[in-house]
């Protein structure tokens, strides 16, 4: 169920696409669709980097304030990842990133690339004819629990 705000219904629907990209050149590496739920986002992207193929080397992940979380940052490191989340450090609340991660330049990197995410829904409206046109570019749409149709071409 999702609520758009405060004074509107809760609909059940689809939170839209989870995207993984590469920092380097902002390549999408894997998409999903999933329902939207309080947890959708942390346990797709688990799922998305639990999926990629093993590495001899130490991989980074760069993420918003939403994966700030002690079991998100935990369950990240367990599949060999250096989280590069935002903190968020709102109101009372500690960060579950600390000095060994934020200290290092390629942090603040992290920070400025993972805005990148974004562009590929931007082009997605462009070439679809704006988020009113196209029901590929729509993030939140509103269905039934089947799973959705690809629209007719």
């Amino acid at each position: 169920m999702y609520r758009k705000s405060n004074n509107t219904a809760a609909t059940l629907c689809y939170s839209g696409q989870h995207l993984l990209i590469k920092h380097r050149c902002a390549l999408i590496v894997d998409a999903e669709l999933t329902t939207a739920h309080g947890y959708a986002e942390r346990a797709t992207a688990l799922e998305m980097l639990a999926g990629l193929p093993m590495s001899k080397r130490r991989r980074t992940v760069a993420g918003d304030k939403n994966y700030d979380t002690k079991g998100s940052v935990a369950d990240t490191r367990a599949l060999g990842f250096t989280p590069h989340v935002a903190q968020n450090m709102s109101g009372h609340r500690r960060s579950a990133i600390d000095g060994r991660t934020t200290r290092h330049v390629g942090h603040t990197v992290s920070q400025r690339i993972r805005k990148r995410v974004e562009e590929p829904f931007g082009r997605m409206e462009t070439i679809g004819g704006g988020p009113n046109h196209s029901a590929v570019c729509r993030r939140r749409r509103v269905r039934s629990a089947n799973v959705p149709d690809r629209p007719a071409r």
